[in-house]
C-alpha cells in the first residue's frame, strides 16, 4: 500500500477504498462523491428548508405586526385575580413596564422576520440564477 493519493498524488491519504478487490487510496480533495441517499437526504432537507424558513418568519410577521399576545394584559388579568388593587402604584409600574416590553417585542419579531424574508428572497434569487445559467 501506498502513502500518496492514486488519483492526485497527494501525499496525504485520508481514506482507503476497496474497489472490486483493489485498495485504492484517497486524499480528502479526491474523496469518493455521496450516495445516492445521501443527496436525497440533502435534497430533501433543501427543500423542507426552502418552504418552511418562509413560512415561519411570514408567521412570526403576522404575529409581530397584530401582536398577538401582550404581558401587560395578562399581568392585569392575573392582578385582578390574586385581588392586587389596579390603582396602587406597583402594579401600574408593571403594567407600563409590560406595555413598553410588549412595544419592543412587536418591533424585534417584526424587524427580524423582514431581515429573515429578504434574506430568503436573496437566497432564492442566487439559486434561481444559478439554476438558469446551468
Amino acid at each position: 500500500m501506498t502513502d500518496t493519493c492514486d488519483i492526485c498524488g497527494s501525499d496525504a491519504v485520508a481514506r482507503r477504498q476497496e474497489i472490486n478487490g483493489s485498495t485504492l487510496a484517497r486524499c480528502r480533495a479526491c474523496a469518493p462523491h455521496r450516495s445516492r441517499r445521501e443527496r436525497a437526504l440533502e435534497s430533501l432537507f433543501a427543500r423542507v428548508a426552502v418552504v418552511g424558513a418562509p413560512l415561519v418568519a411570514v408567521a412570526h410577521l403576522w404575529g409581530g405586526v397584530l401582536g398577538s399576545w401582550s404581558t401587560a394584559e395578562t399581568f392585569e388579568r392575573t392582578a385582578t385575580a390574586i385581588g392586587a388593587d389596579p390603582s396602587h402604584w406597583i402594579v401600574q409600574f408593571h403594567l407600563e413596564f409590560f406595555r413598553s416590553l410588549d412595544v419592543l417585542a412587536e418591533w424585534l419579531i417584526t424587524g427580524l422576520s423582514v431581515v429573515l424574508l429578504v434574506g430568503y428572497a436573496l437566497v432564492a434569487v442566487m439559486y434561481l440564477a444559478g439554476r438558469f445559467r446551468e
